[in-house]
């Protein structure tokens, strides 16, 4: 069972995001995807870089406003 879901598919481009019942919350976060950036290796590169650091800050954003809180649940 899970309490949070996040996907980061893109349905509007046609892929579809999987779907997990009961679900309590479904986030959906939105970032560019690396397979359609144009250029050479190197700019591609640094691109998908520049996505990674976008996912960990999301994820360490995410982490800071959740984790507090259900720690002190879980102590309850």
């Amino acid at each position: 069972l899970f309490t949070y879901v996040v996907t980061v598919c893109d349905e509007a481009s046609g892929e579809r995001c999987p779907v997990f019942p009961g679900v309590a919350h479904r986030l959906h976060w939105s970032f560019a995807y690396p397979a359609g950036f144009g250029g050479d290796w190197s700019e591609k590169l640094a691109r998908t870089r520049v996505v990674r650091d976008e996912i960990r800050a999301k994820v360490e954003e995410f982490c800071a406003a959740i984790c507090p809180t259900v720690s002190q649940q879980a102590q309850k």
